[in-house]
């Protein structure tokens, strides 16, 4: 199957977030026109507790049930299938996307400085 992996369009991400990426509200149309060339959805959301050692290397954002970490206002959550909560770029495992029996995945993001960091 083939599916297309929206990872973090939150609040927080974009402008006015605490942790926002210059224009990342820009992808959010993008996003949307590819959701219907894909069989399956799945979003991820950055979803870290109030305290936590994290915000001692980054400033506090997408905490726990908050507007921030809300996916963006104009993102069509409603095609996504599933929403995977993790606390750190790396705690998306493929475990996570075995059972879908996903075989193509295409991912939409706003930034891939930290992400990539990690995977190289």
């Amino acid at each position: 199957m083939k599916a297309l992996l929206i990872v973090d369009v939150q609040n927080d991400f974009c402008p006015g977030g605490t942790l926002a990426v210059p224009g990342g509200d820009k992808v959010v149309p993008v996003i949307n026109s590819l959701m219907d060339s894909f069989p399956l959805v799945i979003a991820s959301k950055d979803w870290h507790p109030k305290d936590t050692v994290h915000f001692k290397k980054w400033p506090p954002h997408c905490v726990q049930n908050t507007p921030g970490a809300d996916f963006h206002p104009k993102l069509n959550a409603s095609k996504i299938k599933k929403i995977f909560l993790k606390g750190s770029p790396t705690a998306l495992l493929y475990a996570d996307l075995i059972p879908l029996a996903i075989f193509t995945l295409v991912l939409a993001l706003l930034a891939t400085h930290s992400f990539q960091k990690r995977l190289t």
